[in-house]
């Protein structure tokens, strides 16, 4: 049986319930693993994974790493690619490969609590993980707004869907709250408090 031995990896990473989560999971799966936090700056990733001991074979990635991961050269799934963000890293053989998880953990975070279908989608931020809700979300008949604090982000955020219209809009718009049937937060901690009254009127 193969042991997985990996961590979650990012800055800051103290906050991380990540080790707690999946020590859990792996003795609840009678899996023999060891999964610790690690803080690695952006940047810095690269010279890390150099200096990673052979045992070692598994990782989770955080902010501010997702984009950086997928511009190392591994071998990365065309999901990944398409929205430039990546939460996996696993060795498999000898070589590294690159995934990310996030699209359907946001699909089945979402199927959990209801079995209904959104027209009108509003995602909160505008970094590697609202691209991966858009990917989540993305399909016929589906309308998808993207507040953004980064009008540069624009580009990345319409390609990361193949199939729904997305619109990008300012974070301080004057947003229709009442249009939207599903909201998104992905924004850092903190960054949406002040549209949480409005959210709720």
């Amino acid at each position: 049986m193969r042991t997985f031995n990996g961590a979650v990896l990012g800055s800051p990473i103290s906050y991380s319930l990540s080790p707690v989560i999946h020590q859990i999971a792996y003795e609840c799966l009678e899996i023999s693993a060891k999964y610790t936090a690690v803080e690695v700056k952006g940047g810095t990733l690269a010279k890390y994974l150099e200096a990673t001991p052979p045992e070692l074979n598994s990782f989770s990635l955080t902010m501010p790493l997702k984009e950086e991961l997928v511009d190392l050269g591994f071998p990365t799934s065309e999901l990944a690619k398409r929205i430039r963000s990546a939460n996996t890293l696993i060795k498999v053989g000898d070589n590294w490969k690159v995934d990310s998880t996030d699209v359907v953990g946001f699909q089945q975070s979402v199927a959990a609590k209801t079995n209904a279908t959104f027209q009108n989608l509003l995602i909160l931020g505008g970094g590697a993980t609202a691209r991966a809700a858009i990917a989540a979300f993305d399909s016929v008949g589906v309308c998808i707004d993207v507040a953004s604090r980064s009008a540069h982000r624009s580009e990345s955020l319409i390609k990361s869907a193949l199939f729904a219209p997305v619109s990008v809009i300012g974070f301080d718009d004057q947003i229709n709250w009442s249009k939207y049937d599903l909201i998104i937060n992905t924004s850092p901690a903190g960054a949406a408090d002040q549209l949480v009254g409005k959210i709720a009127g």
